[in-house]
């Protein structure tokens, strides 16, 4: 998380739903870590495959409302691109 700070990000989105992996952080964990660095967090998990119209409708939305830079993440970056293009696209 100090690094994503570091780099100048201001805002984080988890693409990554909780307890996909179990070594994973839980999105309570990546919220606390990234308020201690002044980032906003946002949840908007995206189950394997295509991501939801509503999860579409949620990033667009977050995206018109917080702070740039955004990074915004999943396990591989697949789901994140994917839900990054449909909610462009809409």
């Amino acid at each position: 998380m100090e690094k994503i700070a570091e780099l100048g990000f201001k805002t984080i989105i988890d693409n990554r739903p909780d307890g996909e992996s179990f070594d994973q952080p839980n999105f309570v964990e990546i919220e606390c870590a990234a308020q201690k660095l002044g980032l906003k967090a946002i949840y908007i998990p995206v189950v394997n495959g295509q991501p939801t119209e509503a999860a579409a409708k949620d990033l667009k939305a977050a995206l018109g409302d917080t702070p740039t830079p955004v990074l915004a993440y999943c396990r591989s970056g697949g789901r994140s691109m994917a839900l990054w293009t449909q909610a462009m696209e809409s």
